[in-house]
């Protein structure tokens, strides 16, 4: 079941993780980046949390969209 304007279920894809990362080093906001991938912002934090690799590229996109300024 749906939770707002995102989806329920965390289903990553390398595709999905593309478009949130792209979404992020545009400097669009978490928010947007998940409606972008749509990704359910709670459960990305949760993901963000756990899995190092993810936090590394999460903080290389906040890094890009800040030069890009």
């Amino acid at each position: 079941m749906p939770d707002g304007p995102y989806r329920d279920n965390l289903v990553r894809t390398p595709e999905r993780e593309d478009r949130f990362f792209e979404s992020l080093a545009a400097g669009n906001s978490v928010r947007l980046a998940c409606l972008a991938a749509g990704f359910n912002p709670k459960r990305i934090y949760q993901y963000r949390y756990n899995y190092p690799y993810f936090d590394q590229k999460w903080n290389d996109a906040v890094r890009a969209a800040q030069v890009n300024k």
